[in-house]
């Protein structure tokens, strides 16, 4: 009888070895980790802000705002009062910038990725600026980028996955995607699309389209060292490219934060194309929650207080106490804020601050 338990036991191991393919850590969603948190603040609308000049740092919210032909660097406590504004100054000279596509603060430094004149550009805290390098350019371009011990991680929509320089420019390495695309083909087919960070754990590179999929890289060698994937129960249709208009459908993993122990990934981003336009389809928003050395699913996060919108919501940024998303889909803060707010035209876009369960004893 022992001996029969041995080889069902080993026949059962194999299977399971089989089935699960090396380097992938495939989750599914345990809806027995779901947390609904409260909805702490949502801040008055703010002006037109690109979509990744924003971020926490130092327990404040930063962004970039655009007003009238200026844009600011403008930081606010948590309470949503603005502590300080730093004027980016526009141009074409050593230190100005055109449009300031990304941006991310670390160690005391802000990086500001100018997509119009393919720089990066390196100040002070008050935004006096110590040096800039120009960044190679491929098709459409960078798409996201990072910082991490003066080491640059970039990814772009053609042709790198990961290209990494030092702080004057010189490339250090390259993960180039394994399907190969034409740059002029662009915009009657996609590009790759998705998002990158880098932190004291690794590269963590998440695709837009489905599968949904994040691989991890190691920093100094760029090998790949595992995937998170995960299975929904419901069955999302491939997302798909329309020429001129964009990705429709589903997006996977559009956008995503960390801190020293999880990565926090926002899901609910649905959009069709009807009538000349662009509208959300429908969705239920929530935040899932991965171990980051291990890609195991640990937390789905919802609130019950937020709207529900296609668009979905970004996430900014996170405290051990904290979560900061932001949304500038039409009516997302119908019913949070005041109609006199929802209708002042210069209002495009709301931050808001949810619990984090994840440290909660």
């Amino acid at each position: 009888m022992k001996r029969i338990l041995f080889f069902v036991v080993v026949i059962l191991s194999f299977f399971g070895c089989v089935k699960q393919e090396k380097g992938v850590v495939e989750n599914s969603i345990d809806y027995g980790k779901k947390v609904n948190v409260k909805l702490l603040s949502v801040w008055d609308g703010i002006m037109y802000s690109p979509w990744r000049a924003k971020g926490v740092y130092d327990n404040k919210i930063w962004y970039v705002a655009l007003e009238g032909p200026k844009f600011y660097l403008i930081f606010r406590d948590f309470s949503g009062k603005e502590v300080k504004r730093l004027n980016i100054v526009r141009g074409k000279g050593p230190g100005e910038i055109l449009v300031p596509y990304a941006v991310r603060i670390k160690k005391g430094k802000i990086y500001i990725y100018d997509s119009y004149q393919f720089k990066v550009a390196m100040y002070d805290m008050n935004l006096n600026l110590f040096d800039e390098f120009m960044v190679t350019q491929n098709g459409l371009g960078v798409q996201e980028f990072d910082i991490f011990d003066n080491n640059f991680y970039f990814r772009y929509y053609y042709d790198a996955l990961i290209l990494k320089t030092d702080y004057t420019g010189k490339m250090l390495g390259k993960v180039v995607f394994k399907k190969k695309l034409d740059p002029k083909t662009y915009p009657k087919k996609a590009p790759h699309s998705g998002v990158l960070l880098a932190d004291e754990s690794g590269i963590y590179i998440g695709s837009n389209t489905t599968p949904y999929r994040i691989e991890k890289y190691n920093r100094e060698s760029l090998k790949k060292e595992f995937e998170i994937r995960l299975k929904f129960h419901k069955a999302y249709k491939p997302t798909q490219w329309k020429a001129h208009v964009g990705f429709l459908g589903n997006y996977m993993v559009y956008s995503i934060v960390s801190d020293e122990n999880y990565l926090y990934v926002p899901f609910g981003f649905c959009v069709y194309y009807k009538n000349q336009g662009l509208h959300g389809g429908k969705v239920k928003n929530r935040i899932f929650v991965f171990d980051k050395r291990t890609g195991k699913f640990v937390y789905n996060i919802e609130c019950d207080k937020l709207n529900n919108t296609g668009f979905g919501y970004k996430i900014v940024g996170v405290t051990k106490d904290k979560i900061v998303l932001y949304s500038d889909a039409k009516d997302v803060a119908k019913g949070l804020v005041s109609d006199k707010k929802l209708k002042e035209k210069s209002y495009t876009g709301w931050f808001f601050i949810l619990e984090n369960p994840v440290y909660r004893k």
